[in-house]
């Protein structure tokens, strides 16, 4: 199912240490096995002795945690540097590659909020619209407070929604494992629900269910096709896809989960385990490398957005953990402040970090969607220790 936690990695991170990102590291070398080492294509922005630190790490958490899979993708000004460890399908004992796709779950809300800051700015919508506005009549009656809730709580999650995805989803889902679900009729499941306070946090996928509806309207589009051509074309991201909509070419990489709980592991991508993919709210396939391009064209280059909107988006509202923007939280590092994604989708886990400061963009993800999201996170946190420092 459809996962957020932003405490986990918080607390990991805040506890990691600080430094510099060039500081010595321990030279001792061993040797290491050929599948954890993905040669880089340029030269590494590292040392030698870094790196080998990072392949080690990489691969006792892999094995420490009972991986599939997982990889580190590291992007700096100085270059990009990766690493992988384990297999992108079990059966075929296929080799995991860092340029590998696969389901992004929360990131995809960054997407939706970069388009509909690009509509602000061309003046088609305004984050104060409520979402009345943009909705058809059969939606907005459904949903409570649709003529006070506004884009902006939409995108911030202070709409006081609650989540569809609730036990009578999964049943429904566990009934009907490959339906398509539509966004109508994944908000039906927020009827007779109790909500929150307006302008108060409370994570909802309702809300970015809502903005890909809103963002169709707007558009005059399709949702896939509003993230090609104002995101993907853009940056030339060649291996981002939304799920269900867009033809995949080469798919993307088997994703685990022990779905049924009886203790064993199974795909849940082949044969396609539907959980509402393909929409706003975590329905992207993309790359570590991708990401990586996103998080630069949005971050350093603005390509995508003007600084005031990045402002914009870059204003957070109080959570327990950090802060919430638009699609983006703000995190709080022991080497400090961080933006990015984090998020468990089906049969995926994964972490996007941008460290302003040290001009780091970090990328961790693992094929496998159970352990809530631990694993990718300490792996994060360890990245950031070997490469930066500690006390």
């Amino acid at each position: 199912m459809k996962f957020r936690n932003l405490a986990i990695v918080a607390l990991l991170l805040v506890l990691g240490g600080s430094g510099c990102r060039n500081q010595d590291v321990a030279n001792s070398v061993e040797s290491l096995p050929n599948q954890i080492s993905v040669p880089p294509t340029k030269p590494s922005p590292f040392p030698s002795e870094m790196t080998f630190r990072l392949r080690r790490m990489l691969s006792d958490k892999v094995e420490s945690w009972k991986l599939p899979g997982a990889v580190i993708y590291i992007a700096t000004s100085d270059g990009d540097w990766s690493a992988v460890n384990g297999t992108a399908d079990l059966s075929a004992q296929t080799p995991l590659q860092p340029t590998d796709r696969f389901r992004t779950g929360g990131l995809s809300e960054l997407f939706i909020s970069v388009i509909c800051l690009q509509l602000v700015e061309e003046g088609t919508l305004d984050l104060n619209d409520p979402i009345a506005n943009w909705l058809p009549a059969a939606v907005s009656q459904r949903i409570s407070n649709s003529k006070k809730i506004t884009i902006k709580q939409l995108l911030n999650h202070t709409s006081g929604l609650p989540d569809p995805y609730d036990k009578a989803f999964q049943q429904a889902v566990n009934a009907d494992p490959t339906h398509v679900w539509q966004p109508q009729e994944v908000l039906s499941y927020l009827a007779d629900r109790p909500t929150t306070a307006l302008d108060q946090f409370s994570f909802s996928n309702a809300n970015y269910v809502l903005l890909g509806m809103i963002v169709e309207r707007a558009t005059g589009s399709s949702l896939a096709t509003a993230i090609r051509n104002r995101v993907s074309d853009r940056l030339s991201l060649k291996n981002t896809f939304l799920e269900v909509e867009e033809k995949i070419p080469g798919g993307f990489v088997q994703g685990y989960q022990d779905w049924n709980e009886d203790g064993t592991t199974e795909s849940v991508t082949k044969p396609l385990l539907n959980t509402a993919l393909g929409l706003g709210d975590a329905g992207i396939i993309s790359s570590a490398p991708d990401l990586a391009k996103f998080f630069r064209g949005l971050f350093i280059s603005n390509t995508l957005l003007y600084p005031r909107s990045l402002d914009t988006m870059l204003a957070p509202v109080d959570t327990d953990e950090g802060g919430y923007g638009l699609g983006i939280a703000r995190i709080p590092t022991a080497w400090g402040e961080a933006w990015g994604q984090m998020s468990k989708t089906t049969g995926f886990s994964s972490v996007i970090l941008y460290l302003p400061v040290h001009d780091l963009i970090v990328v961790v993800w693992t094929n496998s969607g159970d352990q809530e999201t631990e694993a990718v996170y300490e792996i994060a946190r360890r990245s950031l220790r070997i490469i930066l420092g500690v006390p």
